[in-house]
C-alpha cells in the first residue's frame, strides 16, 4: 500500500562488551516512530513497522578453529493490515527469535559453519501478523577462500 505522506523518526543505539578474551557480547536497540499523515490511516503509526526493535549475540571463540554464537532477535508488536488497505488494522503481538551456530575452520581456506534458526519455533504466521517467517530451520554451509 502507497502511503501519501508519512512521518518517521527514530534513535538506535548499539554495544559490544568483551566479557573475556574469548566472550563478546553485543546488542542493538532501535526506537522508531511512526504516523500516516494523510488516507484514511491517518494518524496510526505505519504498517508492519515495529516501534521497539532489539537484538543481542552472544560469541564464544572455543577455541583457535571453533566458535559458537546465539542470537536473540526481538521485534515489538506492530500494526498490521487486516485483509488488505481498505480494511480495519490490528496490532500483531510482538514475537522473539532465537538462533544458535557454530563455525570450525577446517583449514586456513576452509569453513564449515552450521546453524539452527527459530530455535524454540516460534510461529509467526500470516493470519496473526500479515506475514509469514520461517519456523525452525537448519543451515550448513562451507566457506573456501581462494
Amino acid at each position: 500500500m502507497n502511503i501519501d505522506e508519512a512521518e518517521t523518526y527514530g534513535a538506535e543505539a548499539t554495544l559490544s562488551l568483551p566479557i573475556t578474551e574469548s566472550v563478546e557480547l553485543s546488542s542493538s536497540y532501535t526506537y522508531t516512530h511512526s504516523e500516516q499523515k494523510s488516507g484514511n490511516f491517518a494518524g496510526r503509526p505505519l504498517l508492519q513497522l515495529p516501534k521497539h526493535l532489539f537484538n543481542a549475540n552472544l560469541s564464544w571463540q572455543t577455541t583457535d578453529r571453533l566458535n559458537s554464537w546465539a542470537n536473540l532477535n526481538y521485534r515489538g508488536k506492530e500494526m498490521q493490515p487486516e485483509g488488505g488497505a481498505s480494511n480495519d488494522d490490528f496490532i500483531a503481538p510482538s514475537y522473539t527469535f532465537i538462533d544458535t551456530g557454530v563455525t570450525y575452520a577446517l583449514t586456513d581456506t576452509a569453513t564449515i559453519k552450521a546453524a539452527v534458526y527459530n530455535l524454540f519455533d516460534q510461529e509467526v504466521n500470516y493470519a496473526e501478523y500479515g506475514y509469514v517467517e520461517d519456523g525452525r530451520r537448519y543451515w550448513l554451509g562451507l566457506d573456501i577462500a581462494f
